[in-house]
C-alpha cells in the first residue's frame, strides 16, 4: 500500500503542477516529508491525508490504494490505525 499511495502522491502533486515544495508549504511541513512520502520512507499522518485529497481535489478512495489491490484487511488495519491517531490528536487538544 505505501508504494501505490507514494505514486499517488507524486502523480496527483504533478498534475496540480505543484512542485514538492509547493505542496509541502501548503500543507504546512518541510520538503523533506513530501519527498520521504514520495519515495515510501514515511507516510502521511492520518490528518494530513484528508488534507492531501482536499488540496488533490480528489477523495481519500482516489489517494489511497483499493481494497481489491490490498484486501480488506490490511485497509482496515490502517483505518483502525489513521482513527487512533486523530483520538489522540483530539484528546491531547482537549487536555
Amino acid at each position: 500500500m505505501k508504494n501505490i499511495l507514494s505514486e499517488n502522491i507524486a502523480r496527483f502533486r504533478r498534475s496540480k503542477g505543484y512542485t514538492q515544495e509547493e505542496l509541502a508549504g501548503k500543507l504546512n511541513l518541510s520538503p523533506q516529508a513530501v519527498s520521504k512520502w514520495e519515495n515510501a520512507l514515511s507516510m502521511p499522518e492520518g490528518t494530513k491525508l484528508s488534507e492531501i485529497a482536499r488540496l488533490f481535489q480528489i477523495s481519500l478512495d482516489e489517494l489511497l490504494p483499493s481494497a481489491r489491490e490490498y484486501g480488506e484487511h490490511h485497509l482496515s488495519i490502517y483505518g483502525l490505525i489513521c482513527g487512533m491517531a486523530v483520538m489522540a490528536i483530539s484528546l491531547l487538544l482537549f487536555l
